[in-house]
């Protein structure tokens, strides 16, 4: 005998989805509005951009090519797992939001990598696009790990900001493999880790903004600045808490011009 189940398990499932939203939309409204913010500034850098690029072929018939032509598609990537880190959250999952937030840090990290070194960069892409030579492939492996995301920041911090760094990745990283116990938080709708997660959301789009704009600012001085008001209001709104992901080596730190330091708050 086969019962016919017509989804009523899943009904009610997406009925306590649906009231946990609800309450998080009311609850967390600043945050979520400031979320929104970030959101649209970022899809409007990206439009910015994208009109550069494209005004670019027309006059000289150049396109982005090398390693610095991923660097505007890690970008979009970010945006898009922003939004659905953002999404995922509204709706009370927690830990799938928190997975993609891990996500978005190593994409961050990889646009710096791409824009700050040379060899690195030229594996990173030639790895991307299927092109690494049978030495290549051997050296990417051997000396750099395949560019995994340790190997990425080991290339781009040093002292104790690799530590911050690290320390950062380490918490982002355990709610994206939870315990059983903690497996079980999108159920609830617990204070501090909605506060978190959104709070995660606020600044790693904006750490994503602050690298485009780090790398495109001399096309975009006449164009749009960047945003420093908005990022005020998302330092503020987190306490004065930013995770600074700008690459401290100081091979690198000297090509970067850090436009923006969040300020002190007590």
């Amino acid at each position: 005998m086969v019962t016919e189940i017509k989804n009523q398990y899943y009904k009610k499932f997406d009925e306590f989805l649906q009231t946990k939203h609800e309450v998080i939309l009311e609850k967390y409204v600043d945050k979520i509005d400031l979320i929104k913010e970030v959101i649209d500034y970022s899809l409007h850098l990206r439009y910015v951009m994208n009109a550069v690029f494209f005004e670019e072929v027309q006059k000289t018939g150049k396109k982005l090519d090398g390693p610095t032509a991923l660097i505007p598609f890690l970008y979009d990537k970010n945006n898009h797992y922003l939004i659905a880190a953002y999404k995922l959250a509204v709706f009370g999952l927690i830990n799938p939001s928190n997975s993609i937030l891990r996500a978005i840090f190593e994409g961050i990290t990889q646009i710096y990598l791409l824009y700050l070194t040379n060899n690195e960069a030229e594996l990173y892409y030639k790895k991307q696009l299927g092109l690494l030579t049978p030495v290549e492939k051997k050296e990417l492996k051997n000396k750099y790990h395949n560019l995994k995301p340790q190997m990425v920041r080991n290339i781009l911090y040093c002292e104790s900001k690799k530590k911050q760094i690290e320390d950062f990745y380490s918490v982002i990283s355990n709610t994206t493999h939870p315990s059983i116990i903690g497996a079980m938080g999108d159920i609830g709708l617990e204070d501090e880790i909605m506060k978190d997660t959104l709070g995660g959301i606020l600044a790693l789009g904006s750490a994503n903004i602050i690298a485009y704009y780090e790398i495109y600012s001399d096309d975009l001085d006449n164009n749009c600045e960047i945003p420093n008001d908005l990022l005020y209001k998302v330092s503020k709104e987190l306490d004065g808490f930013m995770i600074d992901i700008i690459p401290n080596k100081p091979t690198y730190s000297e090509k970067l011009k850090i436009m923006f330091k969040p300020p002190n708050q007590t």
